[in-house]
Protein backbone atom coordinates (compact mmCIF):
# COMPACT_ATOMS: atom_id res chain seq x y z
CA UNK A 1 0.00 0.00 0.00
CA UNK A 2 3.02 2.24 -0.15
CA UNK A 3 2.37 4.73 -3.46
CA UNK A 4 -1.31 6.02 -1.71
CA UNK A 5 -3.22 7.53 0.82
CA UNK A 6 -1.80 7.26 4.33
CA UNK A 7 1.03 5.31 3.44
CA UNK A 8 2.60 7.41 1.18
CA UNK A 9 1.79 9.97 3.16
CA UNK A 10 3.75 8.60 6.17
CA UNK A 11 6.31 7.55 3.51
CA UNK A 12 6.75 11.27 2.33
CA UNK A 13 7.43 12.22 5.91
CA UNK A 14 9.90 9.61 6.33
CA UNK A 15 11.79 10.74 3.24
CA UNK A 16 11.80 14.44 4.55
CA UNK A 17 12.86 13.45 8.12
CA UNK A 18 15.81 10.60 6.68
CA UNK A 19 16.33 10.75 3.06
CA UNK A 20 15.97 6.64 2.96
CA UNK A 21 16.14 4.75 0.27
CA UNK A 22 12.62 3.70 -0.80
CA UNK A 23 10.62 0.53 -2.08
CA UNK A 24 6.95 1.29 -3.22
CA UNK A 25 4.88 -2.21 -3.48
CA UNK A 26 1.29 -1.39 -4.60
CA UNK A 27 -1.58 -3.00 -6.64
CA UNK A 28 -1.87 -0.23 -8.65
CA UNK A 29 0.27 0.31 -11.78
CA UNK A 30 1.62 3.77 -12.56
CA UNK A 31 1.56 2.98 -16.15
CA UNK A 32 -2.31 3.14 -16.80
CA UNK A 33 -2.64 4.73 -20.72
CA UNK A 34 -4.88 7.92 -20.79
CA UNK A 35 -7.26 8.35 -24.17
CA UNK A 36 -6.94 11.84 -25.52
CA UNK A 37 -8.78 14.74 -23.85
CA UNK A 38 -8.95 13.16 -20.06
CA UNK A 39 -9.39 15.99 -17.94
CA UNK A 40 -8.64 16.62 -14.49
CA UNK A 41 -11.58 14.89 -13.05
CA UNK A 42 -13.13 11.21 -12.72
CA UNK A 43 -16.51 12.70 -14.83
CA UNK A 44 -14.19 14.10 -17.86
CA UNK A 45 -12.22 10.96 -17.60
CA UNK A 46 -15.20 8.53 -17.98
CA UNK A 47 -16.41 11.42 -21.48
CA UNK A 48 -13.22 10.57 -23.18
CA UNK A 49 -12.96 6.46 -22.42
CA UNK A 50 -16.41 6.59 -23.64
CA UNK A 51 -15.41 8.74 -26.72
CA UNK A 52 -12.19 6.52 -27.50
CA UNK A 53 -14.66 3.36 -27.11
CA UNK A 54 -18.30 3.70 -26.96
CA UNK A 55 -18.61 -0.12 -26.76
CA UNK A 56 -17.30 0.39 -22.88
CA UNK A 57 -20.21 -0.46 -19.67
CA UNK A 58 -20.80 2.25 -16.96
CA UNK A 59 -19.07 -0.48 -14.93
CA UNK A 60 -15.99 -0.65 -16.86
CA UNK A 61 -16.23 3.04 -17.22
CA UNK A 62 -16.03 3.37 -13.40
CA UNK A 63 -13.12 0.64 -13.76
CA UNK A 64 -10.80 2.73 -16.03
CA UNK A 65 -11.23 5.98 -14.50
CA UNK A 66 -10.88 4.88 -11.04
CA UNK A 67 -7.57 3.23 -12.42
CA UNK A 68 -6.52 6.11 -14.29
CA UNK A 69 -6.93 8.32 -11.01
CA UNK A 70 -4.96 6.10 -9.02
CA UNK A 71 -2.17 5.86 -11.27
CA UNK A 72 -1.79 9.23 -11.64
CA UNK A 73 -1.79 9.40 -7.45
CA UNK A 74 1.03 7.36 -7.42
CA UNK A 75 3.01 9.13 -9.65
CA UNK A 76 2.57 12.05 -7.86
CA UNK A 77 3.77 10.95 -4.25
CA UNK A 78 6.31 9.22 -6.50
CA UNK A 79 7.77 12.62 -7.35
CA UNK A 80 7.14 14.34 -4.31
CA UNK A 81 9.55 11.54 -2.35
CA UNK A 82 12.01 11.97 -4.70
CA UNK A 83 11.56 15.74 -4.69
CA UNK A 84 12.33 15.03 -0.68
CA UNK A 85 15.37 13.49 -1.13
CA UNK A 86 14.90 9.80 -1.38
CA UNK A 87 15.71 7.45 -4.21
CA UNK A 88 11.96 5.62 -5.21
CA UNK A 89 11.28 2.09 -7.10
CA UNK A 90 8.03 1.25 -7.60
CA UNK A 91 7.06 -2.40 -7.87
CA UNK A 92 3.29 -3.11 -8.51
CA UNK A 93 3.04 -6.17 -6.00
CA UNK A 94 0.31 -7.59 -4.25
CA UNK A 95 1.59 -7.78 -0.80
CA UNK A 96 -0.98 -10.81 -0.17
CA UNK A 97 0.82 -12.78 -2.64
CA UNK A 98 3.94 -14.41 -0.78
CA UNK A 99 6.25 -15.30 -3.97
CA UNK A 100 5.53 -12.03 -5.50
CA UNK A 101 6.93 -10.42 -2.41
CA UNK A 102 9.75 -12.63 -2.21
CA UNK A 103 10.25 -12.05 -5.73
CA UNK A 104 10.18 -8.31 -5.54
CA UNK A 105 12.83 -8.21 -2.52
CA UNK A 106 15.12 -9.94 -4.45
CA UNK A 107 15.28 -7.94 -7.27
CA UNK A 108 15.89 -4.89 -4.70
CA UNK A 109 18.64 -6.47 -2.72
CA UNK A 110 20.72 -7.23 -5.82
CA UNK A 111 20.69 -2.86 -7.03
CA UNK A 112 20.41 -1.63 -3.28
CA UNK A 113 21.43 -4.12 -0.80
CA UNK A 114 19.61 -5.65 2.42
CA UNK A 115 16.54 -4.43 3.34
CA UNK A 116 16.91 -2.13 6.76
CA UNK A 117 13.24 -1.71 7.51
CA UNK A 118 9.34 -1.89 6.06
CA UNK A 119 5.95 -0.49 6.88
CA UNK A 120 3.16 -2.36 5.91
CA UNK A 121 0.26 -0.20 5.24
CA UNK A 122 -1.74 -2.72 2.67
CA UNK A 123 -5.48 -3.29 3.70
CA UNK A 124 -9.23 -4.25 2.12
CA UNK A 125 -12.84 -3.32 3.48
CA UNK A 126 -15.82 -5.27 2.71
CA UNK A 127 -17.75 -3.59 5.44
CA UNK A 128 -21.15 -5.38 5.82
CA UNK A 129 -22.79 -7.12 8.90
CA UNK A 130 -21.47 -10.88 9.45
CA UNK A 131 -24.63 -12.46 8.30
CA UNK A 132 -23.91 -10.41 4.94
CA UNK A 133 -20.39 -11.17 4.48
CA UNK A 134 -18.97 -13.65 1.98
CA UNK A 135 -16.36 -16.19 2.81
CA UNK A 136 -14.29 -14.36 -0.06
CA UNK A 137 -14.83 -10.95 1.14
CA UNK A 138 -13.25 -12.31 4.61
CA UNK A 139 -10.72 -13.87 3.30
CA UNK A 140 -9.41 -10.97 1.44
CA UNK A 141 -9.52 -9.08 4.52
CA UNK A 142 -7.32 -11.22 6.39
CA UNK A 143 -5.25 -12.14 3.81
CA UNK A 144 -3.62 -8.28 2.81
CA UNK A 145 -3.89 -7.47 6.33
CA UNK A 146 -2.07 -10.67 8.18
CA UNK A 147 -1.33 -12.51 5.03
CA UNK A 148 0.39 -9.39 3.34
CA UNK A 149 2.54 -9.12 7.18
CA UNK A 150 3.69 -13.05 7.11
CA UNK A 151 4.66 -12.55 3.75
CA UNK A 152 7.07 -9.04 4.10
CA UNK A 153 8.08 -11.10 7.30
CA UNK A 154 9.02 -14.23 5.67
CA UNK A 155 10.24 -12.39 2.77
CA UNK A 156 12.79 -10.04 5.34
CA UNK A 157 14.18 -13.09 7.30
CA UNK A 158 17.84 -12.56 5.88
CA UNK A 159 18.16 -9.06 6.37
CA UNK A 160 18.73 -6.54 8.97
CA UNK A 161 15.52 -4.99 10.10
CA UNK A 162 15.69 -1.86 12.35
CA UNK A 163 11.83 -1.14 11.77
CA UNK A 164 8.83 -3.43 11.12
CA UNK A 165 5.55 -1.23 11.53
CA UNK A 166 2.34 -2.24 10.92
CA UNK A 167 -0.92 0.14 10.52
CA UNK A 168 -3.79 -1.07 12.82
CA UNK A 169 -6.73 0.39 13.30
CA UNK A 170 -8.88 1.77 16.44
CA UNK A 171 -11.60 -0.85 15.14
CA UNK A 172 -9.12 -3.68 16.70
CA UNK A 173 -9.92 -2.49 19.82
CA UNK A 174 -13.18 -1.33 19.97
CA UNK A 175 -15.11 -2.65 16.92
CA UNK A 176 -16.79 -1.13 14.30
CA UNK A 177 -19.72 -1.33 12.66
CA UNK A 178 -19.65 -3.88 9.63
CA UNK A 179 -16.10 -4.57 10.41
CA UNK A 180 -15.93 -7.94 12.19
CA UNK A 181 -13.33 -8.88 9.74
CA UNK A 182 -11.39 -5.78 9.65
CA UNK A 183 -11.16 -5.46 13.32
CA UNK A 184 -9.99 -9.54 13.88
CA UNK A 185 -7.36 -8.76 11.15
CA UNK A 186 -5.83 -5.56 12.64
CA UNK A 187 -6.18 -7.04 16.19
CA UNK A 188 -4.39 -10.13 14.84
CA UNK A 189 -1.13 -7.35 13.43
CA UNK A 190 -1.40 -6.03 16.73
CA UNK A 191 -0.49 -9.49 18.42
CA UNK A 192 2.22 -10.15 16.06
CA UNK A 193 3.90 -7.12 16.86
CA UNK A 194 4.03 -8.10 20.27
CA UNK A 195 5.38 -11.45 19.41
CA UNK A 196 8.08 -9.69 17.12
CA UNK A 197 9.28 -7.23 19.39
CA UNK A 198 10.01 -9.68 22.22
CA UNK A 199 11.61 -11.75 19.84
CA UNK A 200 13.88 -8.55 18.16
CA UNK A 201 14.46 -6.98 21.98
CA UNK A 202 16.61 -3.95 20.53
CA UNK A 203 17.32 -4.87 17.67
CA UNK A 204 14.77 -2.98 15.88
CA UNK A 205 11.97 -0.81 16.56
CA UNK A 206 8.36 -2.89 16.49
CA UNK A 207 5.13 -0.90 16.00
CA UNK A 208 1.52 -1.59 15.17
CA UNK A 209 -0.11 1.73 15.10
CA UNK A 210 -3.92 2.23 15.40
CA UNK A 211 -5.25 4.25 12.97
CA UNK A 212 -8.21 6.35 13.87
CA UNK A 213 -9.41 9.85 14.83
Amino acid sequence: GGARGVTAACALALAKAAHPRLVLLGRSRVDVPEPAGAGADETSIKRALHAADRGLTPAELGRRATAILHAREARANIAALTAAGSEVRYLPVDVADAKAVEAALTEVRAVWGPITGFVHGAGVIHDRRLVDKTPEQLRAVWATKVGGALALLDATAVDPLRLVCFFSSVAARFGNVGQCDYALANEALNRLAGVEAVRRGSAAVVRSIGWGP
